[in-house]
Formats: structure tokens, sequence, C-alpha cells
């Protein structure tokens, strides 16, 4: 087990610009130039009330420094004389401090009273695009905790770490661990937000049902760190752990009746030219095809798709398509599995034997997207 948390320290000025930056993305022209009026007003503002404070503290600090009373020939009156001095300096400063924020706070009080009118339009155009600009701002967040599909959101009602407590979380699986993080899409306080993440060995991991306040949870533990979560986290994060035993590629008998939602790896047993072949040279569900459930596409792609582009599309191209048509002949089909026998990417093994099958019998494969 392993806690880790984005280091947010002097990182206030990016998380701002990484919201601006997604509310410009979200809004519609009418808000992005509300967006820009409140920051131009907020950036006068923020000049204006700097500008004078600074202002007002130099003044009173030249003040402070030309006063000097009169040396005389009698030392006691000389001694007074600095008290004196020292005491003005002293009181200067503190006068200095109060008249500088408030020569700042009447100076950037007329830019402040012009923001306000976009400021108070635009609540309601962030409040209807919340979720869609945290989910922008959080992008750096996800990427460093390695959030990926799928996973699950669900209820931590209690947990020995009282941060998770009562917070919506987010489980899923990265680089064979389990982790648990705060769901980001109602964030936009990122400093607060961001409570860390957990990240587990399925080995150590401890998985039972438990009571919580009269209803069904589930308790996640190991050793003394316990998370007590909705009841659905139980069956999702034993499949998880499921991932690293029997891996993402089956067979066509283990495909479920009833639908289609899988990616197929399929042979090409026809000898015709590239162009016919991506065209009409495949069809679906063979006995002796290789298939990928939809649900584990994150994985495929994650490990895979370096091994399947470049290809050969419908469209002549050689773009690799996720929902249509991909075909590799002979040889190219040969290099990738010379590639993935030196890589072994996960779950590589059952890959690995079937393109050994259609480097040597056939005439080179199709991946068909879904």
């Amino acid at each position: 087990m392993r806690y880790f948390k984005y280091p947010h320290t002097k990182k206030a000025n990016k998380t701002a610009k990484e919201i601006y930056k997604a509310e410009l993305a979200a809004f519609d022209e009418r808000g992005k130039k509300l967006l820009r009026k409140e920051k131009f007003w907020d950036t006068a503002s923020t000049v204006a009330g700097w500008t004078s404070g600074i202002a007002v503290s130099v003044l009173l600090w030249y003040l402070a420094r030309s006063f000097h009373l009169p040396e005389t020939e009698i030392l006691f009156v000389n001694i007074v004389y600095a008290i004196v001095e020292v005491v003005f300096t002293v009181a200067m400063v503190f006068v200095s401090i109060i008249l500088a924020v408030t020569a700042a706070f009447l100076a950037a009080a007329p830019f402040a009273k012009l923001q306000k009118p976009a400021t108070k339009e635009l609540k309601s155009i962030r409040r209807e695009h919340r979720h869609e600009i945290a989910r922008k701002a959080t992008e750096h967040l996800r990427e460093f905790y390695g959030l990926r599909e799928p996973y699950i959101v669900t209820k931590c009602y209690a947990s020995s770490d009282r941060k998770f407590k009562n917070k919506d979380v987010c489980i899923f699986e990265r680089d064979g661990e389990i982790r648990i993080m705060r769901f980001l899409d109602n964030a936009l306080n990122l400093g607060e937000c961001d409570i860390g993440c957990y990240a587990f060995e399925s080995g150590e991991i401890s998985l039972a049902y438990t009571e919580y306040k009269g209803k069904t949870a589930a308790e996640l533990a190991v050793g003394e760190t316990k998370f007590t979560l909705a009841a659905r986290a139980k069956p999702f994060m034993e499949k998880l752990m499921k991932y690293e035993e029997k891996g993402i590629f089956l067979p066509m008998s283990q495909k479920k009746s009833g639908t289609s939602a899988y990616y197929e790896f399929q042979y090409c047993k026809k000898d015709l030219p590239t162009d016919v072949l991506v065209k009409e040279g495949y069809g679906y569900w063979q006995e002796d095809s290789l298939l990928v459930y939809i649900d584990d596409d994150a994985r495929l792609f994650e490990h895979y798709h370096s091994y399947l582009s470049p290809t050969h599309a419908p469209n002549g191209t050689n773009k690799f398509c996720y929902f249509g048509v991909n075909y590799y002949t002979k040889e190219e089909t040969a290099k990738i599995l010379k590639r993935l026998e030196k890589d072994k990417p996960p779950y590589s093994e059952p890959l690995i034997k079937w393109l050994a099958v259609a480097a040597e019998k056939y005439n080179g494969f199709f991946f068909l997207g879904i």
C-alpha cells in the first residue's frame, strides 16, 4: 500500500490559469466576453490597489526618513530627541501600513464595482458548466493519479483517513494496483478538494461486506487502513483484481450471447489485394477469433495501440480506427508478433499465440472495432 498526493505547493497560480482556460473552452461567446471583462477589471483592481498601497508606503517611508530633530550640546536633550525619532519612526510604520491598506482598498474599489456585474452574470453560467469546467481544470490531477476507465464513483461512508469520510470517491485499476481518489468532477478549489490517492496491490487487500448504519456496505482493509464504501464497490474491485489472473483476451467460446460489445481479432483467410480485403475480406464472430470486451478497452489501447498502428483502413489511409476495420498483412503480422515477443506487454500471452498462427498459416489478420 502507498499514499501519494499531487504537490500543490506554489501551484495556486497554475490552478487559476487552468480554471480560466477551462471556462474559456466551455463558455459560448457571451460567456467568454463576460469572463474576459471580469478578468480585465480584476487585474485593473489588483494593479490599482498594489500601486496605491506601494506609493503611500514609499511616501510615508520617505517622510519618516526625513524627520530629524536638531542636535544640541546637551547630552540629555540629544537622548530624548533620539528616543522621539525612534518612536516617531515606529509609529509611522504602523500608520503607513494602515494608510497603505486603506489607499489600496479605495483605489481598487471602483474597479471591483465595475467587475461586479460581469461576475454576477457569470455565476449562473459557471453553475451550468460546472462539471465541464471541473473536468478540464483537473486534467493534470487525473493524469498524475492515473485515472482511467473503467472506474466506479461511489460513496466512502467512513475511513481510517478522515479526509475520505463522506466523500464521493473514484475506484480504478492502474499498473496492477487498485487506486482510490476523490471524485473531482465538482472540484474547482483543487487545493482543498484533492485529498490524495491510495494505491493497493490486489494481493494485500481484504474485501468483505459489512453493515453501516443499517445498510449493506463494502469494507476494504489493508492492515489498519480501512475504507467503508457503498456495497457495489466490492464486486467492482473483485473484477479489477481478476485482470492480472485472466487477462483481457477471450476466445470466441466466452462471448456473451446477445451482445456485440467486443473488439475482434480475426484471421484473414482470403488472398486478395489489400484495398479489396479492407472492404470485403472479413465477416464477424469467426469461431477462431480472439475477442476483447468493451469494458477492457482502456487496457487494450494503453498497452497495444502502438502495435496496431499504422494499419490499412477502407478509406485508404494508414490511420488506426477504433470503430472500424483495420487490416495487417502477413509481413506486418510477423513484425507485430516479433515486437510483442520481445516486449511482452501485460496480458499478451494469448495474443502472441494467436498471432503466431496468423503469421504462419493465414494472410495476416483484421482488427474489427466496435
